[in-house]
């Protein structure tokens, strides 16, 4: 191995690219705007929080406090909560849209009691479907799975 012929080598390599405009901006200056376009334009993508609106109709049982103190506990939603006697489990979709609010969840009645007796328990999420985004993270988070 001979370090005159490695450094040689190297000097045509670097010309061939210097002499060639077209090769250096691809290669080299290419990427670069690349990347940093695409940090600009996704800078704040993991930063937003999700807003969630609540109806509990178990009435505020241990269980639903505890499942909704976990789920407001991440990083990942922020909840609000609505009164059970201001809205009713059938017009809650209605009053979601009509309060532009995206996402919204439902604790049914019996919820803590079906939980303690091993009874699947199913909880009723209310998204928007023309923001995916919105609601990939609100299910994501009541289901329990992180962002990746």
């Amino acid at each position: 191995m001979n370090f005159r012929h490695i450094g040689a080598d190297f000097k045509i390599v670097v010309r061939t690219y210097f002499r060639n405009p077209v090769a250096l901006f691809f290669s080299l200056i290419f990427p670069i705007i690349l990347i940093s376009l695409f940090g600009l334009i996704f800078a704040n993508a993991g930063s937003t929080t999700v807003s969630i609106v609540v109806l509990n109709e178990d009435h505020n049982s241990v269980v639903s406090q505890q499942f909704l103190s976990a789920l407001n506990n991440t990083s990942v939603v922020s909840l609000s909560f609505v009164a059970p006697a201001s809205v009713s489990e059938s017009s809650f979709g209605g009053w979601l849209g009509q309060n532009n609010d995206p996402v919204g969840l439902i604790i049914p009645a019996g919820f803590g009691a079906n939980f303690t007796h091993r009874v699947p328990v199913n909880v009723t999420l209310f998204t928007n479907p023309q923001d995916a985004a919105v609601g990939g993270v609100a299910i994501g988070a009541v289901r329990g799975r992180s962002r990746p």
